[in-house]
C-alpha cells in the first residue's frame, strides 16, 4: 500500500483510516474481494439458509465480477484501511436513483461492509463524511441506500440522518423469507 494512493480521513488517538480508490486492472481487488467477503460474513450470514451466504458472494465478490465494474462509468469502489489493515469496503453509483428521491440528484451508497474488528470505531460516521462530501463534488444533493429492516446498519443510518422513502427486498430467491424485507433510506443535503 503506498501513502501516494490513500485518501486520509483520520488520525486520531491510536488509529488511522485511509480510503484507497480502485482503478482498472488493480492489485487490490483481490484484497477488496477478500474484504468484502469477510464483512458480509461477519454480518449477514443469518439471512440464508444454513447461514451459508454463497448466493451473495457469488453474485458480488468474485474477482472477475468486482474487476469488470471497477472503471465502469458513475460506479467507484473504495478499500478502508484501519491502522494500515484492511478493514471494509465501499461501492457507491453516481448514475443510480432511486424515482422521486432529489429528482436523480443523488448518489447510490450499494455497499458498506466492514470486517467485525472495525465495527464501533466511528468508521462508518468517518465514511459518511467523505460520501457526502464525494457526493457533493459529483453535484449530487443527496445520499440512497438500501438497509436491512432488522439490524444495526438501519439504527447507524437512522441516527445519521436517513430517513425512510421507501419498501424493498433483497432481490436474490434463495434468502430466508423473513429477512428479506429492506427499507430504502435516504438523505438530503
Amino acid at each position: 500500500m503506498e501513502n501516494s494512493e490513500l485518501i486520509s480521513l483520520a488520525a486520531r488517538e491510536g488509529y488511522t483510516l485511509n480510503l484507497r480508490q480502485l482503478e482498472p486492472n488493480d492489485s487490490a481487488i483481490a484484497t477488496y474481494v477478500q474484504t468484502g467477503r469477510s464483512g458480509y460474513r461477519d454480518h449477514y450470514c443469518h439471512l440464508w439458509p444454513k447461514g451459508d451466504p454463497w448466493p451473495y458472494i457469488d453474485r458480488n465478490f468474485t474477482t472477475p465480477i468486482v474487476s469488470s465494474e471497477v472503471g465502469r462509468e458513475g460506479l467507484s469502489h473504495w478499500l478502508v484501511y484501519w491502522n494500515n489493515e484492511a478493514g471494509g469496503i465501499c461501492k457507491v453509483d453516481s448514475g443510480k436513483a432511486y424515482p422521486g428521491f432529489l429528482n436523480r440528484q443523488s448518489l447510490y451508497l450499494e455497499k458498506l461492509y466492514f470486517r467485525k474488528a472495525c465495527t464501533g470505531k466511528g468508521i462508518g460516521g468517518s465514511m459518511l463524511e467523505f460520501l457526502r462530501d464525494f457526493a457533493l463534488k459529483a453535484g449530487k444533493t443527496g445520499i440512497w441506500l438500501e438497509a436491512m429492516q432488522k439490524g444495526p446498519a438501519l439504527n447507524f443510518y437512522l441516527k445519521n440522518g436517513f430517513e425512510i422513502i421507501g419498501e424493498t427486498q433483497v432481490p436474490y430467491p434463495e434468502v430466508v423469507p423473513e429477512e428479506r424485507h429492506m427499507w430504502v433510506l435516504g438523505l438530503a443535503f
